[in-house]
């Protein structure tokens, strides 16, 4: 996304009729969703400006079949179907990567470790002259916990072939509660360096000045490197 050009989005609810977590469902249903319904959502952005009817929280879910939480709200009610809502964001941020996420009601933990969840990058054609890496040298991956299991997740491969260069990681730790710590870990026959150090250049409010080397970085939980 490029800063200051508005975004608009049209998401549609087709998701199975059983949750992944089923069992987790049934412990937390209650209204405004009958008992026949198992799967609501909405979407929200996480850190960025955003006016209120696509603030994505819990009260404006949907289901796939249609039913609406009670603060169900939509841009151009006329374009949408009963399972469907239209969102705009502002993307007027600095340049950053925000992320977004299923936030319905008592859901959002379980849906994040069942993978609705994506990064959101916000661009500011400023920052052409730093030089950062892109493209296949931009490697995006998210960390998450869930119901019995954590993963780290990579949305191209989780072990990919590199080169002998300069790469940019961005990492989003999509845990409920768990904070991580990162470092990388290289055998010895490799380098003599077990822990090789890496530069700060950026977080959540954006790039930061002065870079930091670290050898290692702990991520809190919604942050975002």
């Amino acid at each position: 996304m490029t800063k200051d050009h508005p975004t608009v989005v049209k998401y549609r609810n087709e998701l199975p009729t059983t949750h992944m977590f089923q069992h987790v469902i049934d412990l937390i249903r209650k209204p405004p969703f009958p008992a026949d319904i198992n799967v609501w959502n909405v979407v929200r952005q996480r850190g960025g400006y955003t006016v209120p009817q696509c603030d994505g929280l819990p009260e404006q879910a949907f289901s796939p079949l249609g039913h609406h939480a009670e603060d169900w709200t939509t841009l151009d009610p006329g374009r949408v179907k009963p399972n469907e809502a239209i969102y705009a964001y502002t993307n007027h941020d600095q340049s950053r990567m925000l992320w977004y996420h299923g936030h319905a009601m008592g859901m959002s933990a379980i849906d994040v470790c069942a993978g609705l969840a994506g990064l959101y990058v916000v661009r500011d054609p400023a920052d052409d002259r730093l030089g950062l890496p892109l493209g296949e040298f931009e490697v995006p991956s998210s960390c998450r916990t869930g119901p019995s299991r954590r993963t780290a997740h990579s949305p191209t491969d989780p072990f990919p072939a590199v080169e002998p260069r300069r790469y940019r990681l961005r990492i989003l730790n999509a845990s409920n509660e768990r904070f991580w710590r990162l470092r990388f870990d290289v055998p010895r026959q490799v380098l003599l360096q077990p822990q090789p150090p890496f530069w700060l250049i950026g977080t959540d409010g954006g790039l930061r000045a002065p870079l930091q080397m670290l050898d290692f970085l702990t991520v809190q939980p919604s942050g975002m490197t």
